[in-house]
């Protein structure tokens, strides 16, 4: 999953590119579990539970978030820079 995911937080990701990568995700979970239906895996809500909501939407936004996070609080003079920049 974190190469799935590596750098997201800090590119912008739009629904056509969120959609790609739930897709790939889903492709995984239908071969991880040998499940031949797209159905059975949009429809089967307990997996959630087993990979803490695997949402491509959810887990970018929590990653920007973290990500954002960890920028502001930098001592890094480039990074506080940015942070303000960002703010305003």
């Amino acid at each position: 999953m974190p190469y799935l995911l590596y750098s997201l937080e800090a590119c912008p990701v739009n629904k056509t590119e969120q959609r790609s990568l739930q897709f790939t995700l889903n492709r995984v979970l239908m071969k991880v579990f040998r499940i031949t239906s797209v159905d059975v895996i949009t429809e089967f809500t307990e997996y959630r539970h087993w990979f803490a909501s695997l949402e491509m939407e959810t887990l970018i936004a929590k990653r920007k978030q973290r990500f954002s996070a960890k920028f502001v609080q930098c001592d890094n003079v480039l990074c506080q820079l940015f942070a303000h920049i960002e703010s305003v």
